[in-house]
């Protein structure tokens, strides 16, 4: 049976999480790394690594032992592309930036079987610290990884938007610079002091006539980011402004183009052979193309994902009488381009810039995949664009991205196979991170 609605049998046993050693027996193992699925495996995982990978032992049982009932396994989820600063409501509510609300955004990622996050903006001490408190057990949710403030122009997004009359601290979200060696002083900082996993700059002028970063300080920033050894990732809007931060050198571009004419196939094509990544965000523009639709948000299913506070505030937008989007066919064309950019063999990472409005913190991951199989994926080239080339995206694919020995052993345990119906995804018994498994149940979001 396929399918993606919750079964209702007993949740498997965590009481694993006890052992220092402890084995999921009887699984389809989806390894992600491209080799088919492997029936009847068992997963031994020690210390929180995955010591061993064997056939199932017919026998086995005892308090170490999950059984897993022939049900898949594949390597923990991943959103390359989000922002914790944001609720994923209209931000009309102090309680919506509260902390309470925050630990819930971080819960709905876990609940969602998705064990990594990269924050693509946020104040840097403030993901920092979240960062820290994950990796002492101190915060409940995924792996954090961060690029701190999005560096871009001096008045140009998000400061001259999202920033721009916020009646909430959004901290050091963004900084404008505008010489290069102020920009080279920046990314030392940013990865040498505050230790930041990648750097994220903004090419694009937003709105079309707002600023845009010199190609002096972008060459700066991805000279001393590469210098340092870590990745730089670049906001784009225009087929333009792709070309121009390939050629700069940047490792990936984040958001698709809903354009697409000779210089987009130029670019895909200089992307697949320099092996740069796309983080299309489908997820961001499909809600943009059902802007203010409620029906829209509600068959995404947010009950126990999503906060009663956040899924109002949602509510009180879809009702808000500020006009409707009028470019909604043109925002549906990103998935389009998106198959493009796949069939030209560029490698997809998955994100879904969850934080703005209805795009919610890990539920986004399932209806990201759903788009991409829409725009032409499989749905196990789906599942590599959210596990191994999502931590290829930050340098992290040695230890993580997929279910290798010596690998750590963050997994998620389905009932139902996701190669046969992408939305499967969502039918979640287990979810393990750094070799703790969590019942999903006890995760719920309310």
């Amino acid at each position: 049976m396929t399918t993606h609605e919750p079964q209702h049998e007993p949740a498997l046993p965590t009481r694993a999480g006890a052992s220092r050693t402890w084995t999921l027996n009887d699984v389809v193992l989806i390894d992600g790394t491209g080799a088919p699925a492997m029936p009847a495996a068992q997963v031994i995982i020690e210390d929180g690594v995955v010591a061993a990978i064997e056939p199932a032992a017919a026998s086995a049982n005892g308090p170490s032992v999950v059984p897993g009932r022939g049900r898949w396994l594949l390597p923990g989820l991943w959103d390359t592309h989000m922002h914790h600063g944001f609720s994923a409501g209209s931000m009309t509510s102090a309680a919506e930036v509260s902390r309470d609300q925050g630990l819930l955004n971080w819960r709905a990622y876990l609940r969602s079987g998705v064990t990594s996050v990269v924050s693509t903006g946020d104040d840097p001490r403030r993901i920092i610290a979240a960062r820290a408190a994950e990796r002492a057990g101190e915060l409940l949710g995924p792996r954090i990884f961060a690029a701190g403030s999005v560096v871009t122009a001096p008045g140009g997004h998000p400061i001259n938007t999202l920033m721009h009359g916020s009646g909430y601290d959004l901290g050091d979200l963004a900084v404008g610079l505008d010489e290069p060696a102020a920009a080279v002083q920046h990314v030392r900082s940013a990865l040498l002091e505050q230790d930041l996993d990648l750097v994220k700059v903004v090419v694009s002028s937003i709105p079309g006539d707002g600023p845009r970063l010199r190609p002096e300080v972008l060459d700066a920033i991805v000279l001393e980011t590469h210098r340092l050894g870590r990745h730089v990732i670049a906001h784009v809007s225009t087929e333009q402004e792709a070309a121009e931060a390939v050629a700069a050198g940047v490792d990936g571009l984040e958001h698709m183009v809903p354009e697409g004419a000779d210089l987009f196939d130029a670019t895909l094509a200089k992307m697949t052979e320099r092996g740069v990544m796309w983080t299309p965000t489908l997820s961001l523009f499909d809600r943009m193309a059902h802007d203010r639709d409620l029906s829209y948000v509600q068959a995404q299913r947010p009950d126990g994902y999503v906060s009663p506070i956040v899924l109002q505030s949602v509510e009180s937008w879809a009702a808000s009488r500020t006009p409707r989007s009028p470019d909604g066919a043109r925002w549906e064309r990103t998935v389009d381009n998106a198959g493009r950019a796949h069939a030209a063999g560029v490698r997809l990472a998955l994100g879904t810039d969850a934080g703005m409005t209805a795009v919610f913190h890990g539920l986004a991951v399932h209806h990201e995949l759903e788009l991409l199989v829409r725009a032409g994926l499989s749905p196990y080239e789906a599942l590599t664009a959210a596990t191994a080339v999502a931590a290829e995206k930050v340098g992290a694919s040695a230890r993580l991205g997929t279910v290798e020995v010596g690998k750590e052993a963050d997994l998620v345990l389905l009932r139902a196979d996701p190669l046969a119906d992408i939305r499967n995804t969502r039918a979640i018994d287990l979810v393990v991170k750094r070799g703790v498994p969590y019942d999903p149940d006890a995760l719920r979001v309310a």
